[in-house]
């Protein structure tokens, strides 16, 4: 969770207080719930409007936490297809007898999205650091929890300094992300549809067992239970 707070650039308080908020929310929508239901002569007994509020509230407290994995993912999915993106610019540079560096600073500069001024803003502070910019993408690729950005690093310290080996080894990983996303593309659609199944299902059962308990509480008070 850490790491999804980082690429969202979101403290822990925050998203705590949001859990909380929720919580309270889910939870409070049961009593509203009933006091619906007492208006059209529905009686709610109280044990099941706690059950009801406790609940809710657990779903609410954890679903800030799915928003911000899925948040996180579409990310991770955005900064992979800028790096494959990236590398492409660096080869096209390193084809036209540029150094690696300045490939790298060209190719940064040719994009406006947050990917893209992310990478430059690690960039930056790398040359003011007088480190290797693959080290600090390799740094951020750790925090961010983002394999791509490491395996770049990889595959330039062994392609070495040597402009057309590199060339090679980016343009090879580019194909790489891209066949990936494809693939991870195919496999999100197949999984939405399933994915609204059993929210549905969820929802269905927990409107209908509000709706039973009321009535079988009323059968069971006929009979003296």
């Amino acid at each position: 969770m850490g790491a999804d707070l980082a690429l969202l650039d979101r403290p822990l308080h925050s998203q705590m207080a949001r859990k909380i908020l929720w919580a309270a929310g889910a939870g409070l929508t049961a009593p509203l719930l009933s006091g619906l239901l007492e208006l059209g002569r529905v009686h709610v007994p109280l044990l099941a409007q706690a059950w009801l509020a406790v609940g809710l509230a657990i779903v609410g407290f954890a679903l800030p936490d799915r928003q911000v994995r899925a948040a996180a993912r579409k990310r991770r999915a955005h900064l992979r297809y800028t790096v494959a993106a990236l590398l492409n610019l660096v080869a096209i540079n390193l084809a036209g007898g540029a150094e690696v560096e300045e490939a790298v600073h060209n190719a940064t500069r040719l994009g406006d999205s947050w990917g893209f001024v992310l990478l430059r803003q690690h960039l930056d502070r790398a040359r003011l650091a007088r480190q290797k910019v693959w080290a600090a993408w390799a740094h951020l690729g750790q925090e961010l929890d983002v394999p791509e950005l490491r395996q770049l690093a990889q595959q330039v310290a062994v392609a070495g300094d040597e402009g057309a080996r590199m060339r090679q080894a980016l343009v090879a990983m580019a194909g790489a992300l891209r066949d990936q996303e494809v693939a991870e593309a195919e496999v999100r659609a197949g999984e939405a549809s399933e994915h609204m199944v059993l929210p549905l299902t969820f929802l269905g059962g927990g409107f209908l067992l509000f709706l039973v308990i009321p009535a079988l509480s009323r059968v069971l008070g006929t009979f003296g239970l």
